[in-house]
């Protein structure tokens, strides 16, 4: 009898464990912002770990992306929630970075002028939060059927690392190609927008809203006469950064 009670406690404390580990699950908190919840399947020490979500997904990460390792309650979600607490975002928080954007401004001021053109920024990300780079453009102004290449440096700065962050950039250069009539010297392009991550992707789209500033020499009065003045516009651009 002492046998049959001392095995079905056995039985019982057993029963309790494997409930309280199916009731557990590994989390993993990356460094930049993202959580990860599911069963670690595999672990190399200091180098990295493999992860699989309820839902399958199977994701690798390096140690030095990972801010730290816990074990918490499985908490029960509808589908929709957990399937989105499964997507990560695979942006990198530092190296290099690239940003396209597509953009068109409206002009303002006495020489206002309308344009658009497209952006490429080769730069580099020093943290979640703070990146320079150096960009290249092609501008045109259909008014004055002007054409730029302007070369510029980039600043960015975001402050925080949520899927949806808002962030500020300045541009800073000038066109090292024109085909306007007169000269042409610096612009700055400061702009404010919302940065907005993809699950499962290393691709971001920004939008933004902007003041281009370009200084321009104008010709007048037949040539007899030169005006040195900036043209204003209000911008909005678009693109992604990867």
């Amino acid at each position: 009898m002492k046998k049959l009670f001392l095995l079905i406690t056995v039985l019982i404390a057993t029963s309790s464990m494997i409930v309280a580990q199916q009731n557990y699950q590994d989390v993993v908190y990356l460094k930049n912002g993202s959580v990860i919840r599911g069963v670690i399947t595999e672990q190399i020490p200091n180098q990295q770990l493999k992860i699989e979500t309820a839902d399958g997904n199977v994701f690798v990460f390096q140690f030095s992306e990972v801010e730290k390792l816990m074990r918490e309650p499985v908490v029960v979600m509808k589908k929709t929630t957990a399937s989105h607490t499964s997507s990560v975002s695979r942006e990198k928080t530092k190296g290099y970075v690239g940003i396209i954007d597509a953009f068109y401004g409206i002009g303002v001021g006495d020489y206002a002028e309308n344009l658009f053109g497209v952006t490429m920024v080769n730069g580099y990300r020093f943290n979640p939060y703070f990146s320079l780079g150096v960009g290249v453009g092609l501008k045109y102004y259909p008014d004055s059927e002007t054409t730029m290449v302007p070369v510029f440096a980039d600043l960015r700065a975001t402050f925080t690392r949520k899927n949806i962050t808002p962030f500020v950039a300045l541009g800073i250069g000038a066109p090292v190609i024109s085909d306007a009539v007169g000269s042409v010297g610096f612009f700055f392009n400061p702009h404010v927008g919302a940065h907005f991550r993809l699950p499962d992707s290393k691709i971001g789209l920004n939008v933004s809203v902007g003041y281009e500033m370009q200084e321009a020499t104008i010709i007048e009065n037949q040539g007899y006469s030169q005006v040195t003045t900036s043209h204003g516009a209000v911008s909005l651009k678009v693109g992604f950064s990867f």
